[in-house]
């Protein structure tokens, strides 16, 4: 039998990377963008067909009866002499991740597959753990944009969605000037804790990250 203990810290060490990527890599991104964008090319990528978005959600449960569910862990940071940090946790929790994984359309993103990696362990799923996107319904462009500023629901990554370019231009600087009164329709937010990653074909079939 695997020590609890040790499977916690993977567990919670692997959600704190994922977490992490989400975090950083608005720094990195080379997106690829329309040309004659009006928008600072350094805020957003644009989803080409054939590409995949890939989502790595937090999973939590706080004893071995509950259900998993979409969560992080609750984590206190402590500074002593302003060198030490220390991360704590409840001890009864248990943490896992989901990785799902979205076929980039013409009309949207088609869910293909999750699996998720709790205690140690992998499984499939039959869906994802959080329902974020609408079947593909209509042809439209995808954009993913990384706000510079988080906004009071503490969200900064939002997929947004349009019918031409001229639209998208349009749509992009309103949601940056005011995300929470733009983005209501045609405009999901990533919730916190959620990294989206979005991969492009690779050579031998695989997928590389788009940026």
């Amino acid at each position: 039998m695997p020590n609890s203990t040790n499977s916690k810290s993977v567990s919670l060490g692997l959600i704190l990377i994922a977490v992490s990527f989400g975090g950083c890599h608005r720094q990195k991104l080379t997106p690829v963008a329309a040309p004659g964008s009006v928008v600072s090319t350094k805020t957003f990528v644009d989803l080409q067909p054939g590409w995949r978005l890939s989502l790595i959600t937090p999973m939590r449960r706080d004893s071995a009866t509950e259900a998993w569910r979409y969560g992080q862990p609750n984590i206190k940071t402590e500074t002593t002499n302003g060198l030490n940090v220390t991360i704590s946790v409840n001890p009864e929790s248990q943490f896992g991740f989901e990785r799902s994984v979205y076929a980039v359309q013409t009309k949207g993103l088609a869910w293909q597959e999750s699996v998720r990696t709790l205690e140690g362990k992998e499984e499939r799923s039959l869906e994802p753990i959080l329902k974020l996107f609408p079947k593909p319904a209509r042809k439209q462009s995808l954009r993913l944009l990384f706000l510079t500023r988080a906004s009071d629901l503490n969200y900064n990554t939002a997929l947004i969605s349009a019918p031409n370019p001229a639209a998208m231009e349009a749509f992009t600087l309103a949601v940056r000037a005011n995300p929470e009164q733009a983005c209501r329709q045609n405009c999901i937010w990533i919730p916190p804790g959620v990294a989206a990653r979005p991969e492009k074909p690779a050579a031998g079939g695989s997928f590389v990250p788009a940026f």
